[in-house]
């Protein structure tokens, strides 16, 4: 890497390689999502001050702590650095407010992406009133330079970029038209990147010892068993109407209408969680 053409990523059967880094695609992008919070804040607080050789020394420094950044950041003069910080920051603020304001599980990306792509004016109008660091709009029109070759007895397609934030928001888009894209795991609440696109949680260790996805696994039995007892108490609920349309105390629109109520009350409690106790209750008041 170099200040000409200091950002190149090459695809490749689906991996993909950034600063001498393989990994797999999206790698790039959730490395830097997943950066911690301390070395953000100590990039941005230095963002102003890499002039000095020192300062930029000690960014380059924190910047390497995200291993494929590491010999565009030693290499880096301070206009460059500036860039860096700048875009890395600006693309966690876009990126993180996508991923948990407008990806919906079950959702696609193209979805998510609708919403996010809504959404945009009023999130860049909140950063400019939140000052944000430089750059206040997420670029929408990438320019890649973009060229092929053989090796290996396979085709690569190496992408180069004149800077780190359209890297990022290429490696990210790629990796969601394929379904992969980062995500925060619901256990530890980091950002990871997801083998196939049903993977909910990371392989990473929870806060009381137990695989993250052992924890997703608990969760999902729990999930399942919290869905049958609903359920079964929604069952017992259209019972009932049954035995009332039966005794003539119910035409049978009236009933069916009742069950539809129940039915409706049922989707809505096992998406909001409502326990067993409350959800009897509600059914109660209508039947």
């Amino acid at each position: 890497m170099n200040n000409r053409v200091p950002f190149i990523i090459e695809y490749t059967e689906g991996s993909c390689t950034a600063g001498g880094v393989k990994g797999a695609v999206g790698f790039a992008a959730a490395d830097v999502l997943r950066a911690d919070k301390d070395t953000v804040s100590r990039l941005s607080r230095l963002y102003g001050e890499v002039e000095s050789e020192d300062k930029r020394r000690e960014a380059a420094e924190l910047l390497s702590s995200i291993a494929w950044l590491g010999e565009a950041a030693r290499s880096a003069d301070a206009r460059l650095m500036r860039s860096m910080i700048d875009e890395m920051i600006c693309f966690r603020v876009y990126m993180r407010y996508f991923l948990t304001k407008c990806r919906q599980e079950g959702e696609s990306g193209a979805q998510s992406f609708s919403l996010f792509e809504a959404k945009l004016p009023e999130l860049e109008s909140a950063l400019r009133k939140e000052n944000m660091i430089a750059r206040t709009v997420m670029p929408k029109e990438l320019s890649p330079k973009i060229r092929f070759a053989a090796s290996e007895g396979a085709i690569r397609e190496i992408c180069e970029f004149s800077s780190l934030g359209e890297l990022l928001i290429f490696d990210f888009m790629r990796a969601l038209s394929l379904g992969t894209a980062p995500r925060i795991c619901p256990s530890c609440g980091r950002y990871f990147l997801p083998e196939r696109s049903n993977r909910l949680y990371c392989g990473g260790v929870a806060d009381d010892g137990r695989l993250c996805r052992e924890v997703g696994a608990g969760r999902a039995h729990s999930e399942r068993v919290r869905n049958d007892s609903l359920g079964k108490v929604c069952a017992a609920a259209c019972g009932r109407i049954n035995t009332r349309k039966c005794r003539g105390k119910l035409t049978a629109q009236e009933a069916d209408a009742l069950k539809k109520q129940c039915r409706d009350l049922l989707s809505a409690a096992q998406q909001t969680g409502v326990s067993c106790e409350t959800f009897e209750q509600q059914l109660r008041a209508i039947v």
